[in-house]
């Protein structure tokens, strides 16, 4: 188990709350929907949330109750927000989203001009429907593949100004 928070989309994210001289460990799947809270390497709850935006962990350690809770804007954007609390008192927000790499203008000019070359190019030489149609695909194909890969990133947000609070 990890020691510290992280996130992949084909592994999972977790999310690490030291805590004295325990552990609590969020970990969730994008892909299955399956959560599970760990106390130090002891599974305490685990759960299946495909649909839900939100999701809640209630545990207890010592005989005071703790909850994970879990809360996503969608399925089209990466930000997932998990905090832990202690009888309904925040304790700590931990918030992972994804850094969109932005397209450059030139970047956008020379797809823009490719494209046109292909469609004047398709119809100067009447060239057939699928041609011109792969020829389009290799040109996206090749923006995709050369951009720079999106970054994931988890930070620590303060209590007040999480999702749930700002409605993002």
């Amino acid at each position: 188990m990890p020691n510290t928070s992280q996130v992949s989309l084909g592994k999972g994210a977790w999310f690490v709350f030291p805590l004295g001289t325990m552990t609590i460990r969020a970990w969730g799947s994008g892909i299955s929907g399956l959560e599970r809270i760990y106390l130090d390497n002891t599974l305490v709850s685990e759960q299946k949330n495909r649909f839900n935006r939100i999701s809640v962990h209630n545990f207890a350690i010592d005989g005071e109750p703790y909850s994970v809770t879990f809360k996503t804007q969608g399925c089209f954007t990466f930000w997932l927000e998990c905090s832990l609390a202690k009888d309904g008192a925040p304790i700590r927000t931990l918030l992972a989203k994804q850094e969109r790499s932005s397209c450059s203008p030139k970047r956008l000019f020379l797809s823009m001009v490719a494209g046109a070359i292909i469609g004047i190019g398709a119809n100067y030489f009447q060239l057939p429907l699928w041609i011109t149609i792969s020829l389009l695909a290799v040109v996206i194909l090749a923006q995709r593949k050369t951009r720079k890969p999106n970054e994931i990133r988890i930070e620590e947000v303060p209590c007040q100004q999480s999702l749930s609070a700002d409605n993002h």
